[in-house]
């Protein structure tokens, strides 16, 4: 792999993990702030798409 291509790969990489610590913060945000109002199911919902984000994060890790 060439050297942009890798510095590409790095830089997609921050960006999720930049994105991951996001949606882990809405999550909770939601979680405290909204209680009773379906808070549980968002979360949950913002949970998993921030637990896809990482996996993929992680694939991106491994190519690296």
């Amino acid at each position: 792999m060439d050297d942009t291509t890798r510095y590409k790969i790095e830089g997609i990489v921050t960006d999720l993990d930049n994105l991951i610590r996001e949606l882990k913060t809405l999550s909770s945000s939601i979680s405290n702030d909204f209680q009773g109002l379906g808070e549980g199911r968002c979360s949950s919902s913002i949970e998993s798409m921030a637990s896809e984000y990482e996996c993929i994060k992680n694939q991106l890790s491994e190519i690296n």
